[in-house]
């Protein structure tokens, strides 16, 4: 609920599974109310599934719920979120009118789907309204996700396909969100978003190590470009989030695409830095 500052983190000793407290110094609560101060527990060391971080020092979005008398992180990594500081006021205006929405008496799907669709639209809060549209386009989390989620994406209009395009086209991905964006917007013919993608992907591509989901990235854009060759390009890494593909394999299967179907070679975007790594979108699992 109230987004916070951490103050201190104190961690007992091991087993892995052990018991940490984050002292949490709450700026402003966007949903209920809480204290100046905060102690919340949570499980630093649990490996799989991801757990919450908090980070000494660190502003942190933490969506909290309050049971018999303690604190505790909702849905664990995905439950603190680090964003830039331009970018808490417009997070901030997004989970209140959440907020509003799940308070009305009825739920109402319009309103709902315009929502996911500026999140999606949003680079900070890109992941979560895409996921919500669609949970499959993160094929990695969808895989061991046992919620029973609904997929919204047929119901999107075309107002708001507009909306989570343009927001790519003004700030494009290079982060996971990259070929998630693009599997949303498939059937989304526009030359402003294939640009967009190709600028974002040539950001990633130089970067030093590339990240897993490089080769996805590019398999949804050649998909997108209609490349005739896509299906004996990948036919070895079928269903496979962690190919055995080097980087410079990578890099050359890329180049050679490129060659083949004569796509050009645009500016690369810049990459997002990650405020902190292994929560929210970038979680690991």
């Amino acid at each position: 609920e109230p987004p916070v500052e951490v103050d201190t983190e104190r961690e007992t000793e091991p087993p892995v599974f052990r018991s940490s407290h984050a002292t949490l110094l709450v700026h402003e609560a966007w949903k209920g109310t809480a204290p100046r101060s905060i102690e919340v527990p949570y499980p630093a060391g649990l490996a799989c599934p991801a757990p919450p971080r908090y980070v000494e020092g660190r502003a942190v979005i933490a969506f909290l719920a309050h049971e018999n008398g303690e604190y505790r992180t909702i849905g664990l990594s995905y439950g603190t979120l680090y964003v830039n500081p331009d970018e808490v006021k417009d997070v901030g205006l997004l989970v209140r009118e959440a907020v509003q929405l799940q308070a009305g008496s009825e739920r109402d799907l319009d309103q709902r789907l315009n929502w996911l669709a500026r999140a999606a639209a949003n680079p900070a809060t890109r992941w979560h309204g895409l996921y919500e549209l669609n949970p499959t386009v993160d094929q990695l989390l969808s895989h061991y996700d046992r919620n029973e989620r609904v997929d919204l994406e047929p119901e999107l209009s075309a107002a708001e396909l507009k909306i989570i395009a343009d927001g790519f086209v003004s700030d494009p991905s290079t982060d996971r969100t990259l070929p998630m964006i693009l599997r949303l917007l498939e059937n989304y013919p526009s030359e402003s978003v294939d640009n967009a993608a190709l600028s974002s992907l040539e950001g990633v591509l130089g970067q030093e190590e590339l990240p897993w989901w490089t080769l996805s990235a590019i398999r949804v854009l050649l998909e997108r470009l209609n490349d005739p060759y896509v299906l004996p390009r990948f036919a070895d890494f079928e269903d496979d989030p962690y190919p055995d593909i080097s980087d410079d394999e990578i890099r050359e299967l890329w180049e050679r695409a490129k060659e083949e179907v004569g796509i050009p070679t645009l500016t690369p975007a810049p990459v997002r830095d990650e405020v902190v790594w292994g929560v929210g979108s970038n979680t690991p699992s």
